[in-house]
């Protein structure tokens, strides 16, 4: 007879819980990048940069494109994906504790006619980029190995990472003559924001070990049922189980090797791909450049440029996490309503200082209008690219399956897990072993045919979804990059 096994591995995390982990694990996206722009009232009148010094930052942090770039041409880091997001993690508080300390350190240049410059926040900056510019290329292929709905969270997290350092810059009364605490207290902030992203990161990797304990547990079962129906019916003949055998020789398998040849990623995400560099390269290369252009010639310039940023800020996370409930898959809309958008806000700087509306005493809203309807547009869109890789590579358009496996986990069993993945389907022992059927999962919903309770999937289209993200953050730098050298050559 069965016996029930004395560990009991927790029940899963509720969804929303998940959510929640995920959403402070992307707060640290761009968690420095944005608390360096929102704290530069405070910056610019104390280092000797002055105003040259924004350009200055731009320059270290477009220059640290170089870190996401190696990481491509090394190829997906798979096994030490977890590893990754550690040191970036470990990074983001490091750089910003030091930066607390060592935000207002000059050191004189020689031959520069003596002029001190604020070395030591450019290259923390340098370093910040390195952490900002490489999180989308590990965290997105992180969450691939989870389900869909959990991309919007991270996303989410992404956006919520400026409105949060922006919180805390006007808390602080950056900028003000009397400032309600100190530059190193804020950046101290930024580190404390961290920690919620480690501790997300915590929980969720708390959650895929349980998980694993899951379905160790319910293939131990399944595999005490199979071998007890075989006595029992008088066969007297042994099920050979690959996934169980200790002398299988499957595991060893690395979990980076696919099974089979996997079909070539960039043939069927490649005009994702385009969409993603088009919008990223107005996003984060052209818009922010010219919105000071475009707001300049308004009264009270400085509070229309303000508000630009407050209502994008705003709606850039409102945007993200709408894609939880609505999905639009059409792209080629999606992508031309942010391009007519992009088009609208580049005029308006090109004819400055007498932009639309120019005369009149709220003609201001108008650039603050088109700068929320295109942040909105461009958050909407460019989580709907990863939703759209995600389905691409998904098992509608994968690999046919090698080997199946039994269905191990109950209906609280979420997807996603790339080791549980390989441990249940690629396993097969040497001299002929005999594949454990599960069948295929049945439904035709969101999540039907991935593994766990809609169905199941190869491993090797895990890893192909996640080599797709990786494409997809890689891109977004490009996009960044580019669009702020085309910018600052043509206003230069």
């Amino acid at each position: 007879m069965l016996q029930a096994s004395p560990l009991k591995p927790p029940p899963p995390a509720p969804p929303w819980a998940l959510q929640a982990a995920f959403t402070a694990l992307g707060l640290s996206s761009f968690m420095l990048s944005n608390a360096l722009w929102a704290e530069m009232p405070a910056l610019v009148p104390v280092l000797p940069e002055g105003n040259k010094l924004g350009s200055y930052l731009l320059l270290s942090l477009q220059a640290a494109n170089v870190v996401p770039a190696i990481a491509m041409l090394r190829g997906p880091e798979v096994v030490h994906l977890e590893s990754i997001i550690w040191a970036l993690l470990l990074g983001g508080v490091v750089v910003s504790q030091l930066m607390s300390f060592c935000w207002a350190a000059t050191t004189p240049i020689p031959g520069a006619g003596g002029k001190s410059h604020a070395l030591a926040l450019i290259l923390l900056t340098f370093l910040a980029g390195c952490i900002n510019n490489s999180s989308s290329l590990f965290l997105y292929p992180f969450v691939a190995r989870w389900e869909r709905r959990y991309v919007s969270a991270l996303a989410t997290g992404e956006g919520l990472s400026g409105i949060l350092v922006s919180l805390l810059g006007l808390t602080q009364n950056v900028g003000g003559a009397r400032p309600r605490f100190s530059v190193r207290a804020y950046f101290q902030g930024v580190s404390t924001l961290y920690v919620f992203s480690l501790l997300g990161f915590l929980f969720l990797l708390h959650e895929e070990r349980h998980k694993k304990a899951r379905v160790a547990l319910s293939t131990d079962r399944v595999v005490a049922e199979e071998r007890e129906t075989a006595w029992q019916g008088g066969a007297k003949k042994r099920v050979l189980l690959s996934v169980k055998d200790e002398d299988s020789d499957a595991l060893d398998m690395p979990l980076s090797a696919p099974t089979s040849a996997p079909a070539p990623v960039l043939a069927l995400i490649w005009p994702f791909l385009l969409a993603q560099f088009g919008i990223s390269l107005w996003a984060y290369g052209v818009i922010p450049a010219l919105t000071p252009i475009s707001t300049s010639g308004y009264q009270h310039a400085a509070h229309v440029l303000q508000y630009s940023s407050i209502v994008s800020m705003a709606l850039d996370p409102l945007s993200r996490a709408l894609t939880h409930r609505l999905r639009c898959y059409r792209l080629p809309l999606l992508v031309v309503l942010v391009n007519v958008l992009a088009a609208v806000l580049c005029v308006a700087a090109a004819i400055s200082p007498r932009p639309p509306f120019v005369d009149q005493p709220l003609g201001g809203l108008f650039v603050v209008f088109f700068n929320g309807a295109f942040t909105a547009a461009f958050a909407f869109t460019s989580t709907m690219v990863f939703f759209c890789i995600h389905r691409a590579l998904g098992p509608r358009r994968g690999l046919p399956l090698p080997v199946h496996a039994r269905r191990a986990g109950g209906a609280d069993e979420a997807p996603g897990l790339q080791e549980d993945a390989c441990a249940l389907m690629v396993g097969q022992r040497r001299g002929g072993g005999v594949p454990v059927s599960i069948g295929r999962g049945e439904g035709e919903g969101e999540h039907a045919g991935e593994v766990g309770p809609g169905g199941e999937e190869d491993f090797v289209q895990v890893l192909r979804r996640q080599d797709g993200f990786r494409w997809s953050g890689f891109i977004v730098q490009v996009g960044a990059f580019v669009g702020a050298l085309a910018t600052f050559l043509l206003v230069a």
